[in-house]
C-alpha cells in the first residue's frame, strides 16, 4: 500500500513541477492566455476519435479481470473458474495471490465481426482485513492492493490495428457493507504505452503513439454497475498523454494537425454525469455529459 502512495506522490510531483515551469511569472500569463478550444476543430476531433479513451480503457480492462479474480478466490481457487476472462496458473507467495488472465472482446455490425480486442497478462492481488494481510477470508476483505500488467492487441477487418502495454497499481477499498456489488473506492496510478496503426483518407499508413500516466483519485464504483459498462459515481481520473503522430505518404489530410506533444485529460465523476477537461498547450476543451 505504501508503494502505491509513493508512486502517486512521485507522479504528482512531476505534474506539479511542470505546472511551476508553465506558471513561473506573470509575463507567461500575459503572452499565453487560456484559449477556449473549439470542439469542432480538426485537431480536437482527431484527438477525440483516436486518443480520448486511451486513459480509461486500461482501468476498465484491469477492473474486469480483478472482479473475476475476486470471484475466483471465493470459489475455492478453481482453475478457469471464470469463463471470461479465463484465469489460469494461480499461485500464492509472500501475501500475494497471482494469476494469469486472458480476455477477448468482439465488436460486430450485422452479425459480422469488425474488430477483435485480446487482453493477456498477470494480476497480483493482496487482501487486507482488520489491518492485516490475509490469505483467505470468509467474507469480502476491507481492501485490496492490485498490481496488473497486461498486453492488449486490437485487429480489425480493415487496415487498422493497435497494441498496448499496461501497468496499473491501485487499491480497492470497501466503502460499505460486505456483500458483492457494494461500493469500492479506487486510488492508484497507471503507466501505459499504446500504438495505433491506421490509414488516412488517402490510404497512407500512419501511426499514433501514446505514453500515458494516470492518477486515480477517490473513484467510487459499484462492482455490479462497472461489470455492466457503468461509470464511477464520484472521484476523478487525471492523465498526462504524450502523443506522437507519424504520417506516411504525401498529401495526407492529417499533415497540418498539431497533435504531437503533451495532452492532459481530467475526468471528474458526479453521480450520473462526467466532466471532461482536455488541455493542449494553453488551449482547453471542457465537456459535461451523461454516463450511459
Amino acid at each position: 500500500m505504501k508503494r502505491v502512495l509513493l508512486l502517486m506522490a512521485a507522479l504528482l510531483a512531476v505534474v506539479a513541477f511542470g505546472l511551476m515551469i508553465g506558471c513561473s511569472d506573470d509575463d507567461d500569463e500575459d503572452t499565453n492566455p487560456i484559449i477556449t478550444g473549439d470542439p469542432n476543430s480538426p485537431t480536437y476531433e482527431f484527438f477525440d476519435d483516436m486518443a480520448s479513451e486511451t486513459s480509461t480503457m486500461p482501468a476498465e480492462f484491469s477492473l474486469g479481470s480483478v472482479f473475476a479474480f475476486i470471484d475466483f478466490l471465493r470459489s475455492a481457487r478453481r482453475t478457469n473458474a471464470a469463463a471470461d476472462p479465463v484465469l489460469s496458473d494461480y499461485s500464492y507467495a509472500s501475501g500475494w495471490h497471482i494469476v494469469h488472465f486472458t480476455m477477448s472482446f468482439e465488436d460486430t455490425i450485422d452479425a459480422e465481426t469488425i474488430e477483435t480486442i485480446t487482453v493477456s497478462g498477470w494480476d497480483s492481488l493482496q487482501q487486507w482485513l482488520g489491518g492485516n494481510v490475509v490469505q483467505y477470508v470468509e467474507q469480502q476483505p476491507d481492501s485490496l492492493v492490485i498490481k496488473s500488467h497486461f498486453d492488449v492487441g486490437m485487429t480489425s477487418t480493415g487496415p487498422d490495428y493497435a497494441s498496448a502495454q499496461v501497468h496499473q497499481t491501485y487499491t480497492l477499498g470497501k466503502i460499505d457493507g460486505i456483500e458483492a456489488g457494494d461500493d469500492w473506492r479506487i486510488d492508484g496510478v497507471g503507466f501505459d504505452t499504446l500504438t495505433i496503426y491506421f490509414e488516412d483518407d488517402s490510404s497512407n499508413t500512419c501511426n499514433l503513439n501514446a505514453k500515458v500516466s494516470t492518477v486515480y483519485n477517490g473513484l467510487e464504483i459499484n462492482e455490479n454497475i462497472m461489470t455492466n459498462d457503468g461509470c464511477p459515481t464520484a472521484g476523478s481520473m487525471s492523465s498526462g498523454m504524450a502523443l506522437t503522430l507519424t504520417v506516411g505518404g504525401d498529401n495526407s489530410n492529417l499533415e497540418g494537425l498539431m497533435i504531437n506533444g503533451l495532452w492532459t485529460v481530467t475526468e471528474a465523476f458526479n453521480g450520473s454525469t462526467i466532466t471532461r477537461t482536455v488541455s493542449f498547450g494553453n488551449t482547453v476543451w471542457t465537456e459535461t455529459y451523461s454516463c450511459d
